[in-house]
């Protein structure tokens, strides 16, 4: 029978593990027949040698070093992977375990296990350069993406641009219908190129999202309002239904929340014939992990059980006849559900064939006690109570604007056709009719909006009632009828969708005896437009010799006066801002490459510079920095076709002021001017009232023949709201005496900015500027200067009033 010792030697020797007694200098004792194999020599070759001996040139130091440091600490095995070299050449990879071992019966030693784990190696080389090629090629992707999408948004930008000026021009339907498809399959094709680019920087790990403080209901209204339009286009009813009291303000990425709202809204408008699309926000009913959910719930097609799987997967939809019918990338749901992930969301949709569909997502939220949504109670100037009546064949519309209206505790009725309403409202025997207010859809079958309003004015006329009419009518869809709102049939005007504040303003709209005052350029712009004839009547006016106001001509206040310098290599764009900028005023001058900029800019001391990026002999980022090195400080507007979510920070670190992406719009340019002309004309305002010097006596208190203008030619019209605009102001200023004893420098700024607004829609210039000085002083909460503007505010006030008495005689303020 063998020995124990006899037994180790036959599993030593024979082990399929490498195994090796060392000495401590590391010389080989003994070594098994699997490590003579990785050594690929005899055990006589390797017996008294140094282990070492037989290792790769480029390992031997450290492994020594390695070894020594075992013996001396004792404690610790040394685990090590080397290069063997042999004797054919080759180099195979070895994983060494050593062991020191020390005891009272015998000399302390070294006992080593080898693995050959060459394979291991290289596969693991392999994986590395696959990675390596892997993101090279993902790097080229996005630098080709990049690239493509400059190349292609250029041209996408003269496509968009000059078919938006196209379409302001006249045109008979079918150059309009042709004008419109041109239009929608730019914007197309935008969108899919948008869509990918997220697509990619997702896929490469690249897409990160912005943590700031913003309004989640603002942000959920804005979404809709972008979209809404292809729903009233296509007939459906849209419905924002936020709930009272969640939690207004988070801290997240506004833009990309509004990108998922957008996807999910336009795949529910795609797919949806008939009915109705409904954008719900309600907190979760789970406390333990506070969140908002919001479903988009549309009365579309739906989705049969064994297609829902395709949904959220890229380059997906539900099924290849739908990708014809209806196009697109089969990006956006993938990219939604990216997002949300991101946001440590989720995201799922409930469907069923032929009944609709439902796509929700959750967004988690820390809740610190934050301000929770509310609209506060409309002052309505009455003490009693308010019934009304709502008029709408969408139960879902009437259930929500029923909500927003018992909130505020008004008693509320609703009905589905204009026929019932006119039985509630005929006066008869048994029931006196006592609504006080009356909310009347628009598009209603069988009598229309119009038309109830006709009979309705018919029976508080006969009666000599005071119920006050609103009419709700689908964004984007009033041009056609904008002359009916001369026979003031309607007291105040909303649009749908309906959302909490708009119905409070137009509340109080209906109870005064003055048409409202907007508080900014862009809302009287809007209602301008509005009553603005239609084309029909604009060949009358032509004919008369009187034009309608081109409300767009004066968006920009001060643009009059201004030189806008565009820099701009590409004929066709300058052509392009040339004529969105002359419209409004501006006199132009144009520069074709960067250098030519700088020399202009100099020489002109433009008030504001839009920069073209991609210029010959010097680029926008190089013309900005020499323009700021020279002294030059008016604004610069970068003007690029680079989607890069980076451009924008880059243009500024260049000394840039503001960014604006191709493909652009009329309106993109128009706001941007606004924006910083007006800023840059108010601080030197400032300065030149600072030093006391200026020309401040020729700016007109009141331009009285624009004003007409602006109301259609009519005086009346300006003399009914000019009183009233005066007559608020007037409780304006009293308060802005409370406010600056308070120090409350934001309310202060929202006061002078709403007088700021309704000041320069009325051609009142002097008394705009007053309340603009006084809006930037409170914006950077300069109390003391607040005292002094707003003492030349109430100046400028009272010269306009006594201004506003050589044209109405019969006015007194309050």
């Amino acid at each position: 029978m063998p020995t124990s010792e006899h037994q180790f030697q036959i599993i030593f020797n024979h082990s399929p593990v490498g195994m090796a007694v060392l000495d401590t200098g590391a010389h080989i004792q003994h070594v098994n027949e699997s490590a003579c194999a990785i050594f690929n020599r005899p055990e006589t070759d390797l017996h008294g040698e140094a282990l070492y001996r037989f290792l790769h040139e480029d390992e031997i130091d450290l492994f020594i070093e390695q070894f020594k440091d075992m013996i001396v600490d004792g404690s610790y095995p040394l685990q090590t992977i080397v290069r063997v070299k042999n004797i054919d050449g080759t180099e195979p990879w070895c994983r060494l375990n050593c062991s020191y071992v020390s005891g009272v019966e015998t000399s302390p030693f070294v006992f080593v296990l080898l693995e050959d784990v060459t394979e291991e190696r290289r596969g693991q080389e392999r994986l590395r350069r696959e990675k390596e090629i892997a993101e090279r090629a993902t790097r080229t992707k996005s630098a080709f993406l990049a690239n493509m999408s400059h190349e292609i948004r250029t041209p996408i930008h003269t496509v968009t641009g000059m078919t938006e000026l196209l379409m302001e021009t006249r045109l008979d339907p079918e150059q309009r219908e042709y004008g419109e498809q041109i239009r929608f399959g730019a914007e197309v094709l935008l969108g899919l190129i948008n869509d990918i680019l997220d697509f990619s920087k997702i896929e490469a790990g690249k897409l990160s999202l912005e943590v700031i403080e913003f309004d989640l209901v603002k942000t959920i209204q804005e979404a809709v309002d972008l979209v809404s339009l292809e729903a009233h286009k296509k007939g459906l009813d849209v419905v924002i239904d936020i709930a009272p009291h969640i939690p207004q303000f988070f801290d997240g990425d506004p833009v990309r929340l509004r990108q998922v709202i957008v996807n999910l809204f336009n795949n529910a408008v795609k797919f949806t014939n008939t009915g109705e699309i409904v954008l719900e926000a309600r907190q979760a009913p789970d406390i333990s992990r506070p969140a908002i959910v919001i479903r988009v719930i549309d009365t579309g097609t739906g989705i049969a059980d064994d297609k829902l799987n395709r949904l959220f997967k890229p380059f997906s939809q539900v099924d290849s006849s739908t990708t014809r019918k209806f196009g697109g990338t089969g990006l956006g749901l993938s990219i939604s559900r990216s997002l949300i992930e991101l946001m440590n969301g989720s995201i799922g949709v409930q469907s069923r064939e032929g009944q609709g569909s439902t796509f929700w997502f959750t967004v988690p939220f820390v809740d610190k006690g934050m301000r929770r949504f509310s609209v506060d109670k409309p002052n309505l100037n009455r003490s009693s109570a308010h019934r009304v009546l709502v008029v709408d064949d969408n139960r879902r519309t009437c259930e929500v604007i029923r909500s927003y209206l018992r909130a505020w505790n008004l008693d509320v009725e609703t009905v589905q056709s204009g026929e019932e309403a006119l039985k509630r409202l005929h006066p008869r025997e048994d029931r006196e009719d006592n609504y006080d207010i009356v909310l009347i859809d628009a598009v209603l079958p069988g009598i229309d909006g119009w038309q109830l309003a006709s009979e309705i004015n018919s029976l508080r006329n006969e009666a000599g009632r005071e119920t006050r009419l609103i009419l709700m009518t689908p964004a984007g869809v009033m041009g056609g009828e904008a002359k009916m709102k001369l026979l003031n049939w309607f007291d105040a005007y909303v649009n749908k969708p309906v959302k909490w504040a708009d119905l409070a303003r137009a509340l109080e709209a209906a109870f005064v005896e003055v048409a409202p005052i907007v508080d900014d350029a862009e809302d009287a712009d809007e209602i301008a437009e509005l009553e603005t004839l239609d084309s029909d009547d604009e060949q009358t006016a032509d004919e008369t010799g009187s034009r309608p106001l081109d409300t767009k001509e004066s968006v920009v206040e001060v643009a009059s006066t201004a030189c806008v310098l565009v820099a701009e290599d590409h004929f066709v764009n300058q052509q392009l801002f040339r004529t969105i900028l002359e419209k409004t005023g501006c006199t132009v001058e144009v520069a074709s490459d960067g250098q030519e900029a700088l020399e202009r800019a100099s020489e002109l001391k433009p008030g504001v510079v839009f920069m073209d990026i991609q210029m010959p002999r010097m680029n926008g980022y190089d013309a900005a920095r020499a323009m700021r090195d020279a002294g030059l400080n008016m604004p610069i507007i970068a003007v690029t076709a680079n989607a890069h979510s980076d451009e924008r920070q880059r243009c500024l670190d260049y000394g840039m002021d503001d960014y604006m992406s191709k493909p652009f719009k009329p309106k993109d340019v128009r706001q941007l001017l606004t924006q910083w002309l007006g800023r840059h004309s108010s601080q030197e305002l400032q300065e030149t009232l600072s030093t006391g010097s200026g020309t401040a006596d020729t700016v007109p208190v009141l331009n009285y023949t624009g004003a007409v203008e602006s109301f259609m030619g009519k005086p009346d019209v300006l003399r009914r709201v000019m009183r009233g605009f005066l007559d608020k102001v007037h409780v304006q200023i009293d308060e802005l005496t409370r406010l600056l004893d308070e120090k409350n420098a934001v309310e202060i700024r929202s006061t002078a900015h709403s007088i700021k607004g309704g000041a320069l829609s009325l051609e009142a210039v002097r008394l705009g500027q007053a309340a603009s000085r006084l809006e930037d002083a409170a914006e950077q909460e300069q109390i003391d200067d607040c005292i002094a503007l707003s003492t030349e505010l109430g100046n400028e006030y009272r010269r306009l009033r006594s201004e506003w008495t050589t044209y109405d005689s019969d006015y007194e303020a309050v």
